[in-house]
């Protein structure tokens, strides 16, 4: 079983139990779980939830017991990712402008796309995030919400950078940043 998550957002999997005899109890058998995740039950269910801390690439085993004693373990493989640009680099009308966001956790073969927001004309943003181009107007306004994908598990962080433009001396920017991943489907 293979799932991706985000650092410092909630994650929830619920994996259904195959025993007909609860209560249930789950154990981490072997490995490491990342920092702020945890197994419990739930019902018939194995939960595995928490807010993931660390990018990172985590393997480890959870024990399932129901009340006649009876044990199943499974391995599972959670890889978190964390988008680490924070900022970007003011760009001005008529100057060439390439700026590389970044990210860590996973396999590092990202995909990158504009979730929200426009660029600039004049700017796009290349598969493997580089922005780049000569800027030849001020943009749609508002932030602009960047998406990365681990494109071995699909697991899908966006974060919300508002545009930086230099029209005059001084430049204000505040930076909000939010992560997310699509809903979790079933076994690999």
């Amino acid at each position: 079983w293979f799932t991706c998550g985000c650092v410092g957002t909630q994650f929830t999997a619920m994996i259904p139990i195959t025993s007909n005899h609860p209560p249930f109890q789950a154990t981490l058998a072997s490995g490491q779980m990342p920092v702020g995740v945890r197994a419990t039950t739930s019902g018939n269910n194995l939960v595995i939830t928490g807010n993931p801390a660390f990018p990172g690439t985590y393997v480890f085993t959870i024990r399932v017991t129901d009340s006649f004693g009876n044990q199943q373990s499974r391995q599972y493989r959670m890889v978190v990712l964390e988008i680490t640009t924070t900022s970007l680099a003011n760009w001005s009308v008529g100057v060439a402008y390439s700026e590389q966001l970044a990210a860590t956790g996973g396999s590092g073969n990202y995909g990158w796309r504009v979730f929200s927001g426009t660029l600039p004309d004049g700017l796009e943003l290349s598969a493997t995030g580089l922005i780049s181009g000569t800027p030849t107007g001020l943009g749609g306004g508002g932030a602009i919400v960047f998406e990365v994908v681990d494109t071995n598990c699909e697991a899908a962080v966006e974060s919300n950078l508002p545009p930086r433009i230099s029209m005059s001396t001084v430049s204000r920017t505040a930076i909000r940043t939010y992560r997310g991943w699509p809903k979790w489907t079933g076994y690999d």
